[in-house]
């Protein structure tokens, strides 16, 4: 990325300083305009969940420890 500086140990395979910086440019300009991201590249919410309403996970117990790290001597 930087042209007028080679070290000795640097060969050159390609130069890729003018895409990276043409593709960035490209990306604000798009950005900026507000054509992206659009539909096609974002996420989104289904719809407000009503209290109760399953959404997958599981419930939360209290007092139960979790499945994961170390153990404790009180394990044994």
């Amino acid at each position: 990325m930087y042209r007028d500086f080679t070290p000795k140990f640097v060969k050159r395979f390609a130069e890729l300083g003018d895409a990276v910086v043409d593709a960035m440019n490209e990306y604000v300009a798009e950005v900026r305009s507000g054509t992206f991201p659009d539909a096609e590249h974002s996420f989104g919410m289904s719809g407000r969940k009503s209290l109760g309403e399953p959404t997958g996970s599981r419930p939360v117990v209290d007092g139960t420890p979790p499945g994961y790290g170390p153990a404790s001597d009180d394990d044994a």
